[in-house]
C-alpha cells in the first residue's frame, strides 16, 4: 500500500534545490534524508567531505527506479591522503548517496521523469 500522497515529494526538487528555490513540501526530503544518511567511515578516516551527485530515475508511479552517481566534488580537510584511500572513501560515499534517495517516494506522473540530487557530506 502507497504512502500517502502528503508523504510523497513533488517532482522538480532537483532542480528547485540547485537553483535555491525551496518549497515548503520540500522539507520532507530533508528530513527522510537526514534521518537516513550515513557518513562512510572511509571517508571520515581520510578527512573527505563535499558534495556527491546522484541522478535518479523516477518511474510513473512515483518510486526510485534506479540511482547512479553522476559526479563528485569533494576535498580532504587535514590535507593530502593516498590516491587509495580518496579512491576507496569516494567510492563508499557514492554508494551511500546512491542508496538513500532509492527510497524516496514521489508524487505519480505521466511519464518517469529524470532528477539530479547534490548530496553535501560536511564532517562536523
Amino acid at each position: 500500500m502507497p504512502p500517502p500522497a502528503a508523504l510523497r515529494l513533488q517532482r522538480g526538487i532537483g532542480e528547485r534545490l540547485a537553483s535555491q528555490r525551496r518549497l515548503p513540501v520540500d522539507s520532507l526530503f530533508f528530513r527522510y534524508m537526514w534521518g537516513k544518511i550515513k557518513y562512510p567511515s572511509a571517508a571520515l578516516r581520510a578527512g573527505l567531505e563535499g558534495q556527491v551527485s546522484v541522478r535518479l530515475t523516477i518511474a510513473a508511479d512515483g518510486t526510485v527506479a534506479d540511482a547512479q552517481g553522476a559526479g563528485t566534488r569533494l576535498m580532504p580537510l587535514f590535507g593530502e591522503i593516498t590516491p587509495q584511500a580518496k579512491a576507496e572513501a569516494e567510492a563508499q560515499l557514492l554508494q551511500e548517496a546512491r542508496r538513500v534517495p532509492s527510497g524516496l517516494l514521489f508524487e505519480p506522473a505521466a511519464a518517469s521523469t529524470k532528477e539530479t540530487l547534490t548530496v553535501n557530506y560536511l564532517i562536523r
